[in-house]
């Protein structure tokens, strides 16, 4: 309930992409575990493996390097409880282990349906960030933040419960909404 708590705790775990966070305390721990970055043990077996490091050099490296991340994670690993995800300790672990398997591997394969896949996908994302129509397909719009007026009409019932008296908690548990929507409410109102 303390704004001010919350924002500092918002800004010391906020990351550019969501659902982040983890994993780049597991490149921490990686690098106090091992005494390396891992991102640079990633290149390392990637010029190994793709010496002359194309896209589709790249495409192959990463769905394999899934692939493996996938194979080793459920019988290699375990929440611990309370976390309700693998922490960051055993996640450095578990990329340690994905780094050693690519560093073995010998055979560098995936279907060309699969890679045809990737690079649509890949180019689909570029079109997208440039604003670039690709084969029909429309670049999403960007969205316009809303009025006052549109997000009270939108979220009356959260308008209604405010007048008449209704805490935030309540709010949200008659609604569904979050506790923030409620706070941008109040705030208009």
């Amino acid at each position: 309930n303390c704004k001010d708590t919350m924002w500092a705790w918002i800004k010391n775990t906020s990351t550019a992409f969501y659902d982040t966070l983890r994993y780049l305390m597991a490149f921490e721990a990686y690098e106090k575990i091992y005494g390396v970055k891992f991102q640079s043990e990633v290149q390392k077996v990637f010029v190994s493996k793709f010496p002359e490091q194309t896209t589709s050099d790249n495409q192959v490296f990463f769905e394999v390097f899934g692939q493996i991340y996938g194979e080793k994670l459920t019988p290699n690993t375990t929440i611990h409880f309370g976390e309700g995800q693998t922490n960051p300790s055993t996640k450095a672990f578990l990329l340690r282990e994905v780094l050693l398997a690519l560093k073995g591997k010998t055979e560098w394969t995936i279907s060309k349906e699969r890679l045809k896949e990737l690079e649509d996908k890949s180019n689909q994302v570029l079109a997208d960030f440039l604003g670039i129509e690709t084969k029909g397909k429309s670049v999403p719009k960007k969205r316009t933040p809303m009025t006052k007026d549109q997000l009270l009409k939108k979220h009356n019932d959260i308008k209604e419960l405010l007048q008449q008296g209704s805490t935030t908690s309540e709010i949200v548990k008659l609604t569904g909404k979050s506790s923030s929507t409620v706070y941008k409410i109040q705030k208009i109102l």
